[in-house]
């Protein structure tokens, strides 16, 4: 009788677990995504990171010769200048790492050398020089680049079991027990932070897993956490994930809603290990969740997309899609 109780009280805990953390546990709207092509094409064979001010997009193109940054006026899909020059040389980025910043500005900085930069987009689009301040900080191997105020960098460092640090303190929750060697491939995966909300949440590229943290002062706290089902195996002590399926890949945060670039496996049953550059196979998803991390509605775009973008002003999100040139459109939530 004693161990029917514990076996019972067990499988009560374990399926509470499962049905607080899976999406699927609860009803999920899928509709078609109300999409609005922005600029049809832009000229990129290689599209690096997209990204969003209040008033400007700015896609990027790595291997460009010359300069890195394209930016475009948000309302329009007009490009006004371009900036960041790819180099060696002082003020120059081979490989350069954006975050963006309140009044439409540009933090930049170098995971080849330690510079950071900031920008002022607005400078850029009256035809003024663009570059409003810059220091020696530690950006190398800091992608992504994430600024709680353009004086503050919050670090993210998957390699560690406690993947952030800020003002010399890491935090974070340790994903597996036991002494992991590659951590990396536990902890790697999309970051984002909501500057009026003070809000950072989390996904693992691998792990079944999105968290939230709250900044309180020089500190921020886990708030919530949301865990599934995740298939990998150790192999002493080397974390193998199942590289057919991913969680997510990129988040964004908008006024209401957090939104996540993520593949539904549903609709779209892909192994992710065998797509490689195959631009068509990219993700057509956004997975919509509220900011206590319940899922709310997919939407599809039926579109290939690379990369998201958004503010945390407004409820829509950009896109850089192939279909099957690059271009950029919204999606109004």
């Amino acid at each position: 009788m004693k161990r029917y109780y514990w076996t019972m009280l067990w499988l009560a805990v374990w399926m509470g677990t499962w049905l607080s953390c899976t999406p699927a546990a609860e009803k999920v709207e899928r509709k078609e995504a109300d999409v609005t092509k922005v600029v049809q094409k832009i000229p990129a064979s290689f599209p690096g990171e997209l990204l969003l001010s209040e008033d400007y997009i700015v896609w990027t193109s790595p291997l460009s010769e010359k300069e890195q940054a394209h930016v475009l006026e948000r309302q329009s899909g007009k490009e006004v200048g371009q900036c960041i020059r790819r180099g060696y040389r002082p003020g120059e980025f081979m490989t350069a790492t954006y975050c963006m910043m309140p009044e439409n500005r540009m933090l930049v900085g170098d995971l080849t050398k330690d510079q950071l930069h900031l920008y002022a987009l607005d400078s850029l689009a009256a035809g003024r020089p663009a570059l409003i301040g810059q220091r020696a900080e530690k950006t190398t191997e800091m992608t992504p680049l994430i600024a709680i105020t353009p004086d503050e960098l919050l670090t993210f460092t998957p390699e560690q079991p406690l993947p952030f640090r800020y003002k010399g303190t890491a935090f974070g929750r340790q994903l597996l027990d036991g002494d992991i060697r590659n951590w990396a491939d536990v902890n790697k995966g999309a970051v984002a932070y909501h500057p009026e909300k003070g809000l950072l949440i989390y996904a693992p590229l691998y792990m079944n897993y999105m968290a939230a943290y709250q900044k309180k002062g020089d500190a921020f706290e886990l708030v919530w956490e949301k865990q599934g089902k995740t298939e990998y195996y150790r192999i002493g002590k080397s974390f193998e994930p199942n590289r057919q399926r991913v969680n997510l890949y990129q988040l964004v945060l908008t006024k209401d809603y957090i939104v996540a670039l993520q593949r539904d496996y549903q609709r779209d049953p892909v192994d992710e290990s065998q797509i490689g550059q195959q631009q068509g196979k990219l993700p057509k998803q956004l997975f919509v969740y509220d900011y206590e991390g319940r899922l709310l509605q997919i939407l599809d775009l039926k579109m290939p997309t690379l990369r998201i973008a958004a503010t945390p002003d407004r409820n829509e999100v950009y896109a850089l899609v192939a279909n099957p040139e690059y271009g950029l459109a919204k999606v109004e939530l």
